[in-house]
């Protein structure tokens, strides 16, 4: 409920507090506002209820992603067998109107080196499917394809088979050394899920969505011709100059 703070807290007589922004940089501020006593007045990021007065306070996006891991042992200890999400990059580079991942500002990234860290962490912790949230997977082509070639060089060795490994991607901006990579990987190692969302240019015009749908097109075939990986694609009921 980031963008209508005030509308939620008049309605909802039983809401406190609400967050806008990352949470990572909020949440701590307000656990230690409880603990003491106190209101956080003043506080960007926590909108709140002061008697019948309503303080509303702006979201709050950090610069860079450098937030300590949420993978701890309390959280394998919980997970079984269960899909676990892995977030590498946050934001998004298009601004689509139906969505909130490109209102977060600019997309940061979290290292190379934390990002391999925590996949062979997640890999190795009984789940079958370990799925990217980063929107789109492949909006830095160059990050994207090296992310791939790690797990398709440790597949089999550092990463146990049958760990299904799940990208969201934008097929219209997809390189062929992104293909290629995933031309390499064995077959279950990866699936896709690729937005299409409207094939009428109107509609896409509507909201905001930058997309070639030739190239889009092209590039999933390619994908499918693979044979070695599941493709999901989406349309989306109800935009607008669609029945």
């Amino acid at each position: 409920v980031s963008y209508n703070q005030k509308e939620v807290l008049q309605d909802c007589c039983f809401v406190d507090y609400i967050l806008s922004g990352e949470g990572e940089l909020i949440l701590p501020k307000l656990l230690d506002y409880i603990s003491s006593g106190l209101l956080p007045e003043g506080t960007d990021g926590i909108s709140f209820r002061k008697n019948a007065e309503l303080i509303i306070n702006s979201e709050v996006i950090g610069e860079s992603f450098d937030y300590p891991s949420p993978y701890c042992e309390e959280y394998f200890d919980a997970l079984g067998e269960r899909l676990t999400y892995i977030e590498t990059s946050r934001g998004c580079p298009f601004n689509c109107a139906y969505c909130l991942s490109g209102r977060c500002g600019k997309v940061k990234f979290k290292s190379l080196e934390q990002t391999k860290r925590e996949l062979l962490l997640l890999a190795n912790s009984g789940t079958k499917t370990v799925k990217f949230v980063d929107r789109p997977f492949n909006c830095n082509n160059v990050r994207a394809v090296e992310i791939l070639r790690f797990i398709n060089d440790n597949y089999g060795k550092s990463i146990p088979r049958g760990v299904c490994f799940h990208f969201e991607i934008s097929a219209d901006i997809l390189k062929e050394d992104f293909i290629a990579e995933v031309a390499r990987a064995e077959k279950g190692a990866f699936q896709f899920e690729a937005g299409i969302q409207s094939m009428n240019k109107a509609t896409l015009e509507a909201i905001g969505r930058k997309s070639d749908l030739n190239k889009l097109c092209e590039n999933i075939k390619k994908l499918v011709t693979l044979r070695n990986c599941h493709i999901h694609t989406d349309l989306i009921a109800g935009l607008p100059e669609e029945s």
